[in-house]
């Protein structure tokens, strides 16, 4: 067993979390389940400071769908789940904001998007989970960091890999 100081390094978007809560897609629902699981197992967690906000304030947390009731529902599993997680939580400092500004340019993404790609980057993680398709153009551009959609251990990628790192 690897000891949990010596396994890579991952970041998971805020649209990964989401699907696990809220998702009606199976497959991404089950991806995305999969991916965090694997903390502590196959990878270390990454979540940037940003994402916990991002996740609480989704239109697909806090929208009207399914009446007052199911959005309150929803609202207290994001909460709790931010409450509860006991994953890496990246500070969005000045270092990696200027980084991002350059990222968002270089790459043409949202400046949010642009925040999660540099934490990936500044905290030389292996991998970054997302199933945003702006982050996904990134690929493999950034040295020694793959970005990439969540999936099942076993399951092929569009990338042809089955694994991490």
């Amino acid at each position: 067993m690897i000891a949990r100081s010596q396994l890579p390094l991952a970041v998971v978007d805020s649209c990964v979390i989401v699907e696990m809560l809220v998702s009606l897609d199976q497959h991404r629902r089950e991806s995305s389940v999969h991916t965090l699981r694997a903390h502590d197992k196959r990878y270390r967690v990454v979540l940037p400071a940003l994402v916990l906000a991002e996740v609480t304030g989704s239109g697909a947390v806090r929208g009207d769908d399914g009446g007052q009731l199911a959005r309150s529902e929803r609202i207290a599993l994001a909460h709790e789940w931010v409450r509860s997680s006991d994953f890496l939580i990246a500070d969005i400092t000045e270092r990696v904001a200027k980084r991002a500004a350059g990222l968002a340019t270089q790459f043409n993404l949202k400046g949010a998007d642009a925040c999660v790609l540099a934490v990936a980057a500044m905290w030389k993680c292996s991998t970054l989970f997302t199933w945003d398709h702006g982050l996904l153009k990134v690929g493999g551009s950034l040295d020694g960091l793959t970005v990439r959609e969540p999936y099942v251990q076993g399951q092929v990628s569009l990338f042809g890999d089955s694994g991490v790192g």
